[in-house]
């Protein structure tokens, strides 16, 4: 859920113009954590590969990088419209995955 939220947060601060020239890093992350997600759906347990850790380190990297310089103003503006874009009907909806589920690196 902490991953979700942080890259739904990222994605809209790059469409308001903050990191705008880095939003194929927001992309990748998102579709990293969303391949996670469903394959722990079917494996039952998390198994991030290599390709999709970096991807995760570089949104997380992007996301300090954009707390940095944000106003809190902006920051609620942000949170804002992250709030209406998940209720939107055409919001990529994320299956129920139990958090208890293990963690385990692919290699």
């Amino acid at each position: 859920n902490t991953l979700v939220a942080l890259s739904n947060m990222v994605e809209v601060l790059c469409s308001m113009g903050f990191g705008k020239e880095y939003l194929n890093v927001s992309v990748d992350g998102r579709d990293a954590i969303l391949r996670i997600i469903f394959r722990a759906v079917d494996k039952l347990r998390f198994v991030p590969m290599g390709v999709e850790i970096k991807a995760i380190q570089e949104l997380l990297e992007l996301h300090d990088q954009q707390m940095d310089v944000i106003t809190i103003k902006e920051l609620d503006n942000a949170l804002a419209m992250v709030r209406k874009l998940i209720r939107q009907p055409d919001a990529i909806r994320l299956p129920k995955v139990d958090e208890r589920l293990e963690i385990r690196s692919a290699g």
